[in-house]
């Protein structure tokens, strides 16, 4: 049985994909101050992979977190940023 699972193990181990880093890394002094610690490097991190989610808790700050993330890149890309919101029910 253990050799099953270590076989099985490597099978599911070859099918994981990584994406890619596409970001860019960000010193947190660019990150404003009015943010707490968590979110601090919640933000430093998502701009560091370039295509990243925060899945948190409610009341953690994603909101702040999203809209600050999107103001560093769209200053770094000189592009602009759209945030998609799902209705929640």
């Amino acid at each position: 049985m253990k050799k099953m699972d270590a076989e099985y193990r490597k099978f599911l181990e070859s099918k994981v994909v990584q994406a890619p880093k596409s970001g860019f890394t960000i010193s947190s002094a660019e990150i404003n101050p009015a943010l707490k610690p968590h979110q601090r490097d919640a933000v430093q991190w998502a701009v560091a992979g370039g295509r990243r989610a925060l899945f948190e808790a409610f009341g953690l700050g994603k909101s702040v977190q999203q809209l600050e993330w999107c103001r560093i890149i769209t200053e770094h890309i000189k592009k602009p940023a759209l945030i998609i919101c799902p209705l929640g029910g």
